[in-house]
């Protein structure tokens, strides 16, 4: 009889420290994501404090306007944000990409409701086949 109980505390106490490895785990990459997060938050903030809208930077023949490099640089902290708060990349992913897209649509005179409305339908389309992916 005492074997059975002995045996099941072992169990329990297997499940706990497994439990609580996968918590530490767990942890350990949301903070990877944490600081992503802040990295690019500080990359974003010096971009826009110190660089104007309209510079152009010469990398070889290439002329690249300077928020073409924040649309990345955005899209990198609302992915590592989302993704530390939610504990999901699929979100996190999601609603960078929304982000981003609706700007570039700002960016271009695309600034009807209608466009705006046409992009959250996409949006959220995209987010039930990810939710039925998973339940299935």
């Amino acid at each position: 009889m005492s074997r059975g109980i002995l045996l099941h505390f072992s169990q329990k106490n297997a499940m706990l420290k497994e439990m609580m490895h996968n918590r530490i785990t767990h942890n350990k990459k949301a903070l990877k994501f944490l600081f992503l997060s802040l990295f690019s938050l500080g990359g974003l903030i010096y971009l826009i404090v110190f660089f104007p809208p309209t510079l152009t930077l010469q990398i070889a023949q290439l002329a690249l306007p300077v928020f073409y490099i924040l649309f990345p640089i955005l899209f990198l902290f609302l992915f590592s944000l989302v993704t530390y708060f939610f504990r999901s990349s699929k979100h996190g992913l999601l609603l960078a990409t929304f982000v981003n897209i609706y700007l570039i649509f700002r960016l271009n005179n695309l600034t009807h409701l209608f466009f705006l409305v046409l992009l959250f339908a996409l949006f959220l389309i995209l987010e039930l086949l990810f939710a039925r992916k998973k339940a299935d």
